[in-house]
């Protein structure tokens, strides 16, 4: 799926302010939690693995917690491909595939940018964003680390 050009970024955007989304792009509206995003480290996971551990995992875990083996979804952004949405409140801190870098927990906003500027592997980019660097490392993911 190729990255999003601006136009649909600002469009998605128009589209869920016009639908009384909330902030952080949920398309929730204010008193609604958002969800619990998830950028996938595609130089490290693929994204469908990734989204199939995710649900075994919220199935145990709902399982465990609510008795009743509901389960939670994992849901595919449709505008960034590397970005899942989890039920809100979802702690993945201790994850594996958080712990190995696999996953990083991301907001969705902080995600844009490197699909806003859609590098093609072998640019110089260089990061002028505050820490932690996660904008850096999604910019490796999207270059293939070249």
């Amino acid at each position: 799926m190729p990255a999003p050009t601006l136009d649909q970024l600002l469009q998605a955007q128009q589209q869920q302010q016009q639908a009384g989304g909330g902030g952080g792009g949920s398309g929730v509206g204010p008193d609604v939690p958002h969800p619990r995003w998830v950028r996938v480290n595609t130089l490290r996971a693929g994204v469908e693995d990734v989204v199939r551990q995710l649900e075994e995992h919220l199935s145990k875990t709902t399982k465990a917690s609510s008795g009743n083996g509901g389960g939670g979804r994992v849901l595919r952004d449709p505008l960034l491909p590397d970005l899942l949405a989890l039920p809100p409140g979802t702690d993945l801190h201790a994850h594996p595939l958080v712990a190995g870098g696999c996953c990083v927990l991301q907001s969705k906003a902080s995600c844009m940018p490197a699909h806003a500027l859609r590098p093609d592997p072998g640019w110089t980019v260089v990061d002028c964003c505050a820490a932690p660097g996660n904008k850096t490392t999604h910019l490796a993911a999207l270059m293939a680390n070249r």
